[in-house]
């Protein structure tokens, strides 16, 4: 079964994890099935902190059946954050080649996922990589451990996937999201688009004339084998770029015991859940000095779990140098890199002939189009006796210039080769 059957599912939810319900006197609820007797409980906190359980009658939701939602199978003892955050790292190791860094990483996005519902945007985990350097076991290992995992395949539908994510409001898992029918990928982009900020919901015609709110907002975890063509949901994700393991530790084939190690560590996390979802605080997030406010502000669902050793500030740097990648090779950025080292009035021509000796096949009415609609300078364009011509720029407009597109702003020496501007060391 795929999750391609979320679009059918039985409405009546006669024992279904979509909800959030919560008791009378404001605790929170969150269900539980146990896979051998094939039943959900609901494990209830109330404010004064004690546990109630709630055994449920009725069929069981058909994807938590199938297991394509995971769901804890009991409620476990509490543990610390650190404990926690070493226990999922140490299962990641186990079955997936990472370095140390990504492993943290890895260990904290689960974490957030668990409580995810605590901040406005989160980031999406992406994994990269060729066939062979284990996607699908990345997916698994770190899947299999988060909130409310949905288990989605590569053949997956749009109606699919808002259904899913509006229904379980838990964390989404596609593998193979290298989506090759235009349109299908064009509406699940959007999806994606939407889905890392609460409040933007996917607006859908139900039949009869009536308009439905899908709540896409939550944890996403994509793979594929090419980055992102999309600027803005390539800066919505972390990427972990795999590689083909030469661990011999690592299991080719997942051993019996790896379920019920992610069951046991699902129990644990659920416990964190429950203790911790209504004390916990997003954070205060800045924008920092040479990085974009989207990347600030979708790690900072991450800086609970991440401390301040360093690691974060490393990951917002390989962000944000991931984002001046994909935008390297355009028109834009050539057009970005002269604007930052003539820093002065400059007659479009100017800027076409320049190209022009690069190999770029471009005129002055298309630099006219990128600098109005991708760099967002059409208010600098002006129009003179000779030809148009870009008024010289700000010197902070300037500098989110060199940080969008990865230049060093501090320098108007020419670099080697085809850039006119050397390039930030990652």
């Amino acid at each position: 079964m795929d999750l391609q059957d979320a679009t059918s599912l039985d409405e009546r939810r006669l024992v279904s994890p979509c909800d959030r319900p919560s008791d009378s006197d404001g605790g929170l609820t969150e269900p539980m099935y146990d896979a051998q007797t094939h039943t959900v409980t609901l494990v209830v906190r109330h404010s004064d902190g004690s546990l109630e359980l709630v055994p449920q009658d009725g069929e069981v939701d058909s994807l938590v059946r199938r297991e394509l939602v995971l769901l804890p199978g009991e409620v476990s003892a509490s543990a610390s954050l650190p404990d926690l955050l070493d226990e999922v790292a140490g299962f990641v190791h186990t079955y997936v080649d990472l370095d140390p860094q990504h492993e943290r990483v890895a260990a904290a996005y689960v974490l957030m996922t668990w409580v995810y519902d605590a901040f406005s945007a989160v980031p999406y985990l992406h994994a990269l990589g060729p066939i062979g350097t284990g996607k699908t076991r990345f997916l698994l290992t770190v899947g299999n451990l988060c909130y409310r995992a949905i288990l989605a395949g590569g053949a997956v539908s749009p109606a699919a996937i808002f259904r899913a994510v509006d229904r379980y409001s838990g964390t989404l898992i596609i593998d193979e999201s290298d989506f090759k029918l235009a349109g299908i990928w064009a509406e699940i982009l959007k999806i994606l688009n939407s889905g890392y900020h609460r409040g933007l919901p996917a607006l859908r015609a139900e039949p009869g004339g009536g308009v439905r709110a899908y709540t896409v907002f939550g944890p996403k975890i994509l793979a594929s084998r090419r980055r992102f063509a999309d600027d803005a949901l390539e800066s919505r994700c972390i990427t972990v770029r795999l590689h083909t393991t030469g661990r011999e530790d690592v299991p080719l084939m997942l051993p019996h015991h790896f379920w019920q190690e992610a069951l046991a560590l699902r129990n644990r996390l659920v416990r964190f859940r429950l203790d911790n979802l209504a004390t916990i605080e997003a954070p205060a997030v800045h924008v920092e000095r040479g990085c974009e406010p989207r990347v600030s502000q979708i790690l900072g669902a991450l800086q609970p779990f991440l401390g301040d050793d360093g690691l974060l500030a490393d990951l917002r740097s390989e962000m944000q140098n991931s984002l001046a990648d994909v935008r390297s090779d355009g028109v834009a950025a050539d057009i970005a890199a002269l604007l930052i080292q003539k820093r002065g009035e400059l007659p479009l021509k100017d800027i076409a002939s320049n190209l022009r000796k690069r190999g770029q096949d471009v005129t002055e009415k298309g630099i006219g189009c990128v600098l109005r609609n991708d760099l967002g300078l059409g208010h600098y364009v002006r129009r003179r006796r000779n030809g148009a011509v870009v008024l010289p720029l700000p010197e902070e407009l300037l500098e989110d210039l060199a940080v969008r597109y990865g230049f060093d702003a501090s320098t108007d020496k020419p670099a080697r080769g085809l850039w006119l501007l050397r390039r930030k060391e990652a």
